[in-house]
């Protein structure tokens, strides 16, 4: 079978990876669905009588469990297609005795450093500035979550100003 046709799907040990956290996601919401069948436990409220909990309550902390592991493994699978494709393409390059271009040996590899670090600074920093300001109008000191990604982003920045001037850059 030639290997440019290979499947996207997951197979070996990643594909038992998959299938046990499917089984387990599958268990952990058939024991909600009986729990709530059999009337569910009442939750207190500060502000009056206990009652009963939405029959939808426990969708939303299972539905972002599983759209955060299904965006890892999307993105793993991307990769390891891609990776696929090149060394696809590399073996080829090779069997036809073809000099192989220094961009598709350099794929993967991270680019300039101070470049990436530049754009991840810029991109914290706007992220804590937004985050502080959403959270500036409360009595509270909410707006302090901002000053995390908008100091990781200034340390990003000095990062990049220090990688430019080792690499004679200015």
């Amino acid at each position: 079978m030639n290997s440019m046709h290979t499947s996207f799907y997951p197979s070996g040990k990643s594909a038992r990876i998959v299938a046990l956290t499917m089984a387990m996601l599958a268990n952990v919401i058939l024991a909600q669905a009986q729990t709530i069948v059999a009337g569910g436990p009442l939750t207190n409220t500060p502000a009056g009588p206990p009652i009963a909990p939405s029959s939808w309550d426990w969708l939303v902390p299972i539905a972002l469990f599983a759209a955060i592991f299904g965006f890892a493994v999307l993105v793993a699978l991307y990769k390891l297609r891609q990776s696929r494709l090149m060394h696809e393409t590399l073996r080829l390059t090779i069997e036809k005795g073809q000099p192989i271009p220094p961009d598709l040996l350099r794929f993967g590899q991270p680019r300039s450093s101070a470049n990436r670090d530049l754009r991840y600074g810029l991109v914290c920093i706007a992220l804590g500035l937004g985050l502080a300001g959403f959270g500036w109008g409360s009595h509270e000191a909410h707006w302090t979550v901002g000053l995390i990604p908008f100091l990781i982003g200034w340390a990003f920045l000095i990062t990049s100003k220090l990688e430019s001037n080792r690499n004679g850059r200015s």
